[in-house]
């Protein structure tokens, strides 16, 4: 899980972002991504840690982010001819502060 935050104002508060990835669950004998949660089950982990934590939602977006392997494609994630393969990743921005 990545977070990151960045200042709108001093002293304000600020913008945040928290990525919600799919969970590798079985990998190929060479590496690639075999089977990994759902994007809905990826979903509803966003969803709960928002209703847990009360977090002031601004947007929600889908971003690949590499991770490595070759030819897989689950729901959740995808891969190029090059055989870099992409986490499909929820990336929920709010405010904080």
């Amino acid at each position: 899980m990545v977070e990151s935050g960045l200042m709108a104002q001093a002293g304000a508060s600020m913008f945040c972002f928290r990525d919600f990835q799919p969970k590798v669950e079985e990998l190929s004998f060479f590496g690639m991504i075999r089977k990994g949660t759902t994007l809905e089950a990826v979903m509803a982990e966003a969803n709960a840690w928002i209703a847990e934590h009360q977090i002031d939602v601004i947007n929600i977006e889908t971003v690949l982010l590499p991770w490595g392997g070759v030819n897989s494609k689950p729901d959740s994630h995808f891969s190029t001819n090059e055989g870099t393969q992409f986490l499909q990743t929820v990336r929920v921005w709010y405010q904080a502060g």
